[in-house]
């Protein structure tokens, strides 16, 4: 198994999300304050650990500005 945690700063996830979704930016926010609270906290259920601790991966990924065709590639050159 490798774990990857994939990341990208706040404002990447704003412009990125706004793009794909309806919704003003105070209800973005609060959606992705939930939504990143709901991860952490089921991650942290079932490791008992923190879900943003770089420590618990094998590899952490910027997908800020990144392509993701990319980098995906380089997740599946990992794996093999």
């Amino acid at each position: 198994m490798i774990s990857v945690y994939v990341h990208a700063d706040h404002d990447f996830q704003m412009k990125s999300a706004l793009e794909r979704v309806s919704m003003s930016e105070k209800e973005m926010e609060k959606y992705i304050e939930r939504t990143n609270k709901y991860r952490s906290d089921f991650y942290h259920y079932h490791t008992g650990r923190s879900w943003d601790d770089a420590e618990n991966y094998d590899l952490c990924i910027n997908t800020s500005g990144a392509n993701i065709e990319d980098l995906v590639k380089v997740i599946a050159k990992l794996v093999k």
